[in-house]
């Protein structure tokens, strides 16, 4: 057996507390605290072990609770509590939802929701939705309100329920009732509610800490054999975990039955325990085994069967989040702060014109991982997080039997916005920010752990993004501290070059233009912090190539977005669709590459998605897009040669305004924008308005624009606004701890 616990250390600016990996078991008062698990979910009754159920292969039970109930309905994370511990009420801002997991032997009978309201609620002023199809919200008995759905929607699979009420309703009480039975949904149960939400809805969970894993659930005491695909040996591993307050134990024996049991283990309450176990030539099947209390969680984490036969090469994808092409060497040689990158790009193939499809994080990322320009994916424009239902890169190449991992290194690309959904291990901190040192420390961790088999290995770098406080040594390297200390007294100038937020917001708005000394140093903290990212992406691919699996790998370093450095007066990123925010890095290692190699097509964030599909050999299978027909993905399939790239005539770009989002006034254009990017000429559009440009990078000219041109791009404006993945009638409410996140980062006034 194996615990994976990091013990590498790192360096980091002074003063800021280090978040610290996670052992296998929980002290004392957490265990406390974490005794939510014992009460069971409404009327289930006891589940008994099932020898010799029907083989699944690992891919088919990602993602899925197996429990005997038919249909489990999980509260989401708009939903609130109020009142003491024993009367704790319901309660959301205008909108809330559910997640649905129907299995198959749901089918027919009808789930109603039925919600007792503290004080009566009008239902003529309520509106739901199952999925984008509108409910009516009845007045039951008792002043109660009514949700049905009828059981021919009842499909085998996650469904979101949603319900939209003005105001801050309270419900006494909440119940689902599928058939007969009557489940409540007890308030008392949050923390239960929140582990399974993460996990249906989010596609990763964990009790406790910032490592979170996907995999797969047994509620209670149950069975299930693996179908492992064959029969020629290899290693079954799981990071399992006991989220109960009993102990309880898993088994996991080959066969097709536990008669050939071949490891057990006890786990204490919330203990969480890498499991390995070799699987000998001739066993095509494995049965796994957990007991303990009936209303008991048990997740089988990161599950891997590493055959000896299968390869596939490693993926390790780079977002540095918050930085412009012009602040690396490849792209301009006057930078001498960027050596690691410059290296990667000496045996790679460099972009020359890569775009991102927003001027912010979770868009931008949502391209990424989709294939899809964000009103498709929704992420960011329609919902705060990347809904289910598009099939994600991680969850494709997880299917194909890829080890994934994952790090957020900024808020946005936590889990809670749905970008974890196909990792089996996703470390997403609490706090505003994981610094580079502490990220590149969980990347080696993973790879220590995974680096054996084919991985995908996600990294999100926020350091470049404000607030600019590089660690002391690239502070010395740019003399920033005796460089503040010389700027004349200010309410705010000083501030600024040590990363006061306060500072930043002054010249966002523009209510103190910086001078030219001041804006020179607010220039060089953000090329401090570039630098140590820099070095922190080379200590990683030093990583992978101590592990012998540098050369074989594809290694792709991008940016979500760029930053506004003066530009035009402007400050920061997002509300506008400027060259200096949608202009990005890009390079690209291919698999056996050495020798540089440069592209000039147009390229784009959405072209990732494919790419990486192509090189691991993994089929893209499609998905329903919103119109319920087949979905076609917008990117197209990079090459060291720009391969596909030479037929594309134009690439877009989006900023929209969101209850999530909200644009800052003193720098709005309108509540929409779309660009629409050409080589040689780049067009900004929006309601009641256009601008446009011609020329290069860097070196942009106003022009007028041509009437073919601008009615072509309006009619992909249009095609987008039709295909946006919206739901007017119940709308993705934020939770209070994410609109307190989003305050503090200045998105939501």
């Amino acid at each position: 057996m194996t615990e994976y616990v990091s013990s590498r250390g790192s360096t980091r600016p002074q003063g800021v507390q280090r978040t610290t990996f996670l052992s296998s078991t929980l002290p004392a008062a957490a265990l406390l605290a974490a005794s939510f698990l014992a009460a069971a979910c409404g009327e289930t009754g006891p589940e008994t072990t099932v020898p010799g159920t029907e083989p699944v292969p690992i891919a088919e039970l990602r993602g899925r609770i197996l429990t005997s109930e038919p249909v489990l309905v999980v509260p989401g994370l708009a939903w609130q509590t109020a009142g003491d511990d024993g009367e704790k009420t319901w309660t959301f801002a205008d909108a809330a939802d559910w997640t649905v997991q129907v299995g198959e032997e749901a089918a027919g009978a009808p789930l109603t929701l039925i919600l007792d309201p503290s004080a009566p609620v009008d239902p003529a002023v309520a509106s739901a939705t199952w999925g984008d199809l509108p409910l009516e919200v009845k007045a039951g008995t008792a002043d109660t309100l009514e949700i049905k759905v009828d059981g021919a929607l009842l499909e085998p699979g996650l469904h979101r329920l949603g319900l939209a009420v003005p105001g801050n309703p309270t419900f006494e009480a909440i119940t689902a009732r599928h058939g007969e039975r009557n489940h409540p949904i007890s308030a008392g149960l949050m923390p239960r509610y929140r582990y399974l939400y993460s996990f249906l809805g989010l596609g990763v969970t964990g009790s406790y800490g910032n490592e979170k894993n996907g995999g797969f659930l047994f509620m209670g005491s149950r069975s299930q054999t693996l179908d492992l695909g064959h029969d020629q040996g290899g290693e079954l591993a799981f990071r399992v975990q006991n989220s109960t307050n009993g102990p309880g134990s898993v088994t996991i024996g080959f066969g097709r039955d536990l008669r050939h049991a071949e490891i057990s283990a006890d786990l204490e309450p919330h203990e969480r325990r890498g499991l390995r176990i070799p699987v000998p030539a001739g066993q095509r099947y494995a049965t796994l085994a957990s007991s303990g209390p009936d209303a008991g969680l048990f997740l089988w984490g990161a599950p891997r069967f590493r055959s000896f036969l299968t390869g596939g090469p490693p993926v390790v994808i780079i977002t540095l989040d918050t930085t412009r092409r012009d602040a690396l060497s490849p792209y301009a040689p006057e930078v001498t702060w960027t050596p690691r990158l410059q290296a990667l790009a000496d045996r790679s193939t460099v972009f020359d014109h890569a775009h991102a499809t927003s001027p912010w994080t979770l868009p931008s990322h949502g391209s990424l991982f989709t294939g899809l320009y964000p009103s498709r994916h929704g992420a960011g424009v329609a919902t705060h997080r990347l809904e289910p239902g598009i099939p994600s890169l991680a969850e494709l190449l997880a299917d194909a039997g890829y080890t994934n991992g994952g790090v957020a290194g900024g808020p946005f690309t936590r889990f809670t916005h749905g970008l974890a959904r196909g990792f089996d291990v996703y470390y997403s901190p609490e706090g505003y920010e994981t610094y580079a040192d502490e990220l590149t420390d969980f990347g080696l961790q993973f790879l220590d752990g995974f680096g054996d088999g084919p991985f995908l290995l996600f990294l999100n770098y926020f350091d470049p993004h404000f607030p600019y406080r590089a660690p002391d040594a690239y502070r010395e390297r740019f003399d920033l501290d005796r460089r503040i200390e010389a700027l004349p007294d200010g309410p705010w100038r000083r501030a600024l070059g040590t990363g006061d937020a306060g500072a930043f917001q002054t010249i966002i708005d523009r209510d103190a233009p910086p001078d030219e000394e001041t804006l020179a140093l607010a220039l060089d903290t953000y090329r401090a912090e570039v630098a140590y990212t820099d070095a922190q992406v080379g200590r990683l691919l030093d990583a992978l190539d101590a592990a012998g699996r540098f050369d074989e790998a594809l290694i792709i370093v991008t940016s979500d977005h760029g930053e506004s450095l003066g530009e035009g007066g402007n400050f920061s990123h997002s509300i506008r669709l400027d060259p200096e925010l949608i202009e990005i890095p890009l390079i690209v290692k291919w698999p056996g590459q050495t020798e540089p190699s440069r592209v000039t097509e147009l390229a784009s964030l959405v072209d990732i998605f494919a790419t990486v599909l192509e090189v691991a050999g993994v089929e893209d299978p499609g998905f329903v897009d919103a119109a319920g027909g087949p979905g076609r993905r917008d990117g197209l399939t990079l090459a060291q040669d720009g391969g596909e790239l030479h037929r594309r005539g134009w690439l877009l770009m989006e900023e929209h305004d969101a209850p999530h989002h909200t644009l800052f006034e003193s720098t709005k254009i309108a509540d929409h924008l779309y660009g629409v990017q050409e080589a040689g000429r780049r067009q900004v559009l929006w309601e009641g308005g256009e601008t446009c440009a011609e020329g290069v990078p860097g070196a942009w000219r106003s022009t007028g624009c041509d009437a073919e041109v601008l009615a072509r791009s309006r009619a992909l404006a249009a095609r987008l606004q039709r295909e946006a993945r919206r739901s007017d009638l119940a709308p993705q409410a934020l939770s209070e701890e994410e609109r307190a996140r989003l305050k503090a980062l200045g998105y939501i006034r």
